[in-house]
């Protein structure tokens, strides 16, 4: 049996790189190969499957027995301006899902969903086009509440499930070992940066001295430029410090969280990876401009664990440092990781069930959605037309 399993494991971003290795870890003994598809194709990591492009998969006609969409913020049909995806920066992230999707129809395979994220309310086409692809799941979940309610106001169509890298330490078994290197990791990302960047080494240089803990840059997603953020950080740092701007394996970067006393960091699966190993974690994002964070911490019942700026990173560790039992100290309660694990748990074993019982019958409905191309092309045009029209023209796309 063959599974095809889509996302963007090509882009050297840690996040997106776990999928993989989740994928292959829970449903690798079930089927004979995993076949990785992603946009341009290739191995960003060296200890993550290579994937085919998309092109070359739909070329190669390749027989498969299951599909699955692995995870990640990628549930939309936007045009993407990462440089990896040039050549196909308009299909990218259409051909994860609707692409996934057709992949699934013309097999008569199984289409199973895997608690991706939908970043944004979709439009008329968009809408559509997705509402039909998760109709058509035999097992369909989202990652979080918002991703459930920018699909769809019937919650029946999908389960929310945590994202599944909170089982990474279960995936990564004895390769990864919890330590304790007196460090703390961090992360920075430059959409929640200051534009200046030596007052951020100057915080981080106060933070290290008041914890009496080393820092570790760590360039979590390179293909975002985080490598040149994190060398440049360092270059204003005065205290003693480590950098690993463009780690090669997912595993290294996993063991610096893993071994570290403490993670700050932008990065959603870097603070997963922390709850994962037991590691004390803080997120500095601007939750308004990303639902994922605040997601991810309603359910581990953790939402203080977010800081929306760097300028506030230092007052809000330090008071907790010293407010120990206090109810000011946001480190007073531990994470709902188990629950989470629990729920993720009995997720996969849903999808082995379904994976494992009879074949599912695909419907009709699902050979007429439009290859990415034209999800992208014509959602572009549609989803600007309001009202009776645009509902109109867009069953008329359906349709054909």
């Amino acid at each position: 049996m063959i599974l095809a399993s889509f996302g963007t494991f090509d882009v050297k971003n840690y996040g997106d790189s776990l999928f993989p290795i989740i994928v292959d870890h829970e449903l690798g003994p079930i089927f004979t190969e995993v076949i990785h598809v992603s946009p341009v194709g290739g191995q960003a990591y060296k200890d993550v499957p290579p994937s085919v492009s998309v092109k070359q998969f739909r070329d190669e006609q390749r027989k498969v027995d299951a599909v699955i969409v692995a995870g990640g913020n990628i549930l939309h049909a936007r045009r993407t301006p990462l440089p990896d995806y040039k050549s196909v920066h308009r299909t990218a992230y259409a051909s994860l899902w609707a692409g996934a999707a057709k992949v699934a129809a013309q097999n008569n395979a199984p289409l199973i969903i895997n608690s991706p994220g939908i970043p944004k309310q979709t439009g008329l086409l968009t809408g559509s086009i997705m509402q039909m692809v998760f109709r058509q799941a035999q097992y369909a979940s989202v990652r979080d509440n918002q991703s459930l309610q920018n699909l769809s106001d019937n919650r029946s169509m999908a389960r929310v499930v945590p994202d599944t890298a909170l089982l990474l330490r279960d995936a990564l078994g004895s390769k990864v070992q919890k330590g304790n290197t007196r460090e703390i990791a961090v992360h920075v990302n430059d959409r929640y940066a200051s534009s200046d960047l030596a007052q951020i080494a100057s915080t981080l240089d106060k933070l290290s001295d008041a914890l009496e803990l080393r820092v570790h840059l760590i360039g979590i997603g390179a293909c975002h430029g985080d490598n040149h953020l994190a060398e440049s950080i360092s270059s204003h740092m005065t205290t003693d410090h480590s950098v690993t701007a463009d780690p090669e394996t997912v595993t290294e970067v996993a063991q610096i969280i893993a071994s570290a006393s403490l993670y700050v960091g932008s990065s959603l699966h870097g603070f997963i990876t922390a709850c994962s190993y037991g590691v004390p974690a803080i997120i500095v994002a601007d939750d308004s401009q990303q639902h994922k964070f605040d997601g991810l911490l309603g359910q581990l019942f953790a939402r203080r664990r977010i800081i929306p700026s760097w300028d506030l990173v230092l007052e809000e560790v330090i008071s907790s440092s010293k407010a120990a039992e206090q109810e000011s100290n946001i480190f007073k309660n531990s994470v709902n990781i188990e629950g989470c694990r629990t729920n993720i748990r009995e997720h996969w074993q849903s999808i082995t069930s379904v994976l494992s019982g009879p074949s599912a019958v695909t419907s009709d409905a699902i050979r007429y959605i439009p290859y990415p191309s034209r999800v992208v092309a014509a959602s572009n045009i549609m989803e600007q037309i309001p009202g009776r029209v645009g509902a109109r023209v867009r069953r008329i796309e359906i349709k054909r």
